[in-house]
């Protein structure tokens, strides 16, 4: 699909317009109740509660509400900056794609902790910290990203959703023509299915770790190897047995 004009109207990848933009107030007896605990079954709402979309533990939407009052609101803010209020939210609880720190599978080992093990894992480290140190002042050492964001549409393109580069909700754009004149559940029903059209041709990004992450990954492989080394004991100090430990316990516990 070709890139969109720098004047198109359904420019998904164009951040809403809030100039000249009153600020909305929620419509009596329809406000969102915040005192209720946020899960999966309550869904993701905007500000003034005209937009609820809820959706799966990955944050793809499987249902969308619009209120009885939307024409009225989206007179005074564009429903797609509406939708951006709630794909925010989304893509802060569900989108994040923060990985845990590995867990380094360390060959095995009968190693104690000693006074040389930790020079020497105290040695590295600090290589390994002015190092960091060199690619904080030149910038360098970050993770690359390969892919692109990619697009989907619905009512024969008068509905488009974009996805970013990591396949999380961006923005979606209506036909002001068509929205004019569209009902409430072809609204919330295009929404869906231009996801969905999204997603069939979204390609996962590449992403190549960097120098930081290999620092950081040694790093934290030289902890994890202190650690079991002092749960293992210290070197030159003659371990207590399980037994002598069960009778030492038993003995404080008279």
């Amino acid at each position: 699909m070709p890139d969109p004009s720098p004047h198109d109207e359904l420019d998904p990848t164009a951040p809403p317009v809030f100039a000249e933009v009153e600020v909305v107030d929620v419509v009596d007896g329809q406000e969102p109740d915040d005192d209720i605990a946020w899960s999966l079954e309550t869904g993701f709402h905007d500000e003034t509660g005209t937009v609820r979309v809820w959706t799966d533990v990955d944050g793809n939407p499987e249902r969308v509400q619009l209120a009885r009052y939307w024409r009225d609101q989206v007179q005074r803010v564009p429903l797609e900056a509406m939708f951006a209020d709630v794909f925010m939210q989304i893509n802060i609880l569900l989108g994040s794609d923060a990985a845990s720190p590995p867990d380094p599978r360390l060959p095995p080992s009968d190693e104690l902790l000693s006074r040389e093990l930790v020079a020497e894992c105290n040695s590295r480290m600090a290589e390994l910290a002015e190092r960091l140190k060199q690619l904080d002042e030149t910038g360098e050492g970050y993770p690359v990203v390969e892919g692109q964001g990619c697009e989907g549409s619905a009512e024969d393109g008068r509905v488009r959703l974009r996805l970013t580069v990591a396949g999380t909700l961006d923005s979606v754009a209506f036909d002001p023509k068509w929205l004019k004149d569209a009902s409430t559940a072809v609204v919330c029903r295009a929404v869906i299915e231009a996801h969905r059209d999204a997603r069939g041709g979204f390609v996962p990004p590449v992403i190549r770790a960097g120098e930081r992450a290999h620092i950081t990954d040694e790093l934290f492989s030289i902890s994890r190897r202190i650690e079991q080394a002092a749960a293992r004991g210290i070197a030159g100090v003659r371990q207590a047995s399980p037994e002598e430990v069960a009778a030492v316990m038993a003995e404080e516990n008279r």
